[in-house]
């Protein structure tokens, strides 16, 4: 779904939007006050956090030569085919852990989508260090 909108307006705008609004339906799901406003917005939440995980061969593609690419795109998939587990099998643990609590995981889950999307604006910074070849 999003390899079309990648190469129409461009790597950047694609993540920069999809990572936004995630996070704002992940900050929604956590202020709900009901199932059925949640229901609605995990699917979106979803969608559109994923954007960067499925696009990922794109960049792998883009940022290393022809040699390395076998390598990059072996670890590009392990972490394609383990994150949609890994993500529900350490939230359960902490929701059995907090008593049924589950705010507090969709709380940590939005510290990470904010700090995803907050950590591109100190890219510039840091390209901009001093480098000796």
């Amino acid at each position: 779904m999003w390899i079309p909108p990648l190469y129409f307006w461009g790597r950047l705008p694609v993540l920069f939007w999809t990572q936004l609004l995630g996070t704002l339906m992940v900050l929604g799901s956590v202020l709900v006050t009901s199932f059925d406003q949640y229901y609605v917005l995990r699917p979106l939440t979803s969608l559109f956090l994923t954007a960067g995980q499925t696009i990922g061969l794109t960049f792998v593609k883009d940022m290393y030569f022809f040699h390395d690419h076998a390598r990059k795109i072996g670890l590009w998939v392990g972490i394609f085919l383990s994150a949609p587990y890994a993500g529900p099998f350490f939230g359960g643990w902490m929701v059995d852990g907090l008593g049924g609590e589950w705010r507090p995981v969709l709380w940590l889950v939005f510290a990470c989508s904010a700090t995803v999307l907050v950590r591109p604006l100190l890219a510039p910074l840091l390209s901009r260090a001093a480098r000796s070849c």
